[in-house]
């Protein structure tokens, strides 16, 4: 199954050594998670959903779609693509006030 590699970073790749320390840990614990996830019935492999990380706090659900359907029509020039829900989900973090890992 290849679907929970798909855009990872390898270990041990010009890539991989590109990245920071942090960035780098915080790969290995997010690939981690997925492992484990993948072995607990309680969690499956979607064909129709996707699951992104680590947005930008300004990007907000209407240019999420519009980048999803582009990123689709770029790769698959016959398809008609049809998004049935964008949603930011996250713990909000506050910061001086302001919501930061949502659109609060």
């Amino acid at each position: 199954m290849c679907r929970p590699r798909r855009g990872r970073i390898e270990e041990g790749s010009a890539a991989w050594q590109a990245l920071s320390a942090g960035d780098q840990a915080k790969r290995r614990r997010a690939a981690e998670e997925v492992r484990l996830k993948l072995r607990s019935p309680n969690f499956l492999v979607s064909r129709t959903r996707l699951s992104l990380r680590n947005l930008p706090p300004s990007l907000d659900e209407k240019a999420l779609r519009t980048l999803a359907m582009q990123a689709v029509k770029q790769r698959a020039t016959a398809a008609h693509p049809h998004i049935k829900q964008v949603r930011r989900v996250g713990n909000a973090i506050y910061m001086h006030g302001v919501c930061r890992s949502c659109t609060c």
